[in-house]
């Protein structure tokens, strides 16, 4: 992974993400997590979708894109992929769906290199902790989903000074000045 650049590996900026799938059995077919993790401050988003395709993933990326609106360039400034064809749509992901402009920039990580989103990796992990492997995604309702995510992110962590990513991503998007009641994402 060559292309991304030396300041997103070192984690000093806010905005730059890492993404992955967390699948039901059937590898995905049950349903899936699309989750996406900020580099910087460690939080971490786990967005339920009804099947492992580039479809549900770029349909998400759009509607995390409306939640956030103008901001989204802000908090978004990248994200990094593994090869998976859930990710085929990579291109599409980068640019704004009616203007065409570009909201984001994609990074697709080395084949089999986990350690490309090594910190996307050790949440799904967590994910795992409560959802165990095999689990059909779809069955699991939206408020577990949820408090699973918020115990994750609200989770006090020696990397952090031992604070949880929650703040630390609070204390971001109020440096970009987003307003309190459009932090959250739930889908």
């Amino acid at each position: 992974m060559a292309e991304r650049p030396d300041y997103i590996n070192e984690r000093g900026e806010f905005g730059h993400w890492e993404g992955d799938l967390v699948t039901g059995p059937r590898n995905g077919q049950n349903g899936a997590y699309l989750t996406l993790l900020e580099r910087k401050t460690r939080f971490y988003y786990m967005i339920s979708i009804s099947s492992k395709s580039s479809k549900k993933v770029y349909m998400q990326i759009n509607k995390l894109h409306k939640f956030y609106g103008n901001s989204f360039k802000d908090i978004f400034k990248s994200i990094t992929f593994d090869n998976g064809n859930e990710f085929s749509r990579w291109k599409d992901m980068e640019i704004k769906p009616n203007t065409k402009e570009q909201r984001t920039k994609i990074y697709l990580g080395r084949p089999y290199h986990s350690c490309d989103r090594a910190s996307n990796e050790n949440c799904n992990a967590l994910v795992r902790y409560f959802i165990k492997k095999g689990t059909d995604i779809n069955t699991i309702d939206k408020k577990a989903s949820i408090d699973i995510n918020n115990k994750i992110n609200q989770k006090k962590r020696k990397i952090l000074g031992y604070l949880p990513a929650e703040k630390l991503f609070l204390d971001e998007l109020t440096k970009i000045n987003v307003t309190e009641n459009t932090i959250f994402y739930k889908n």
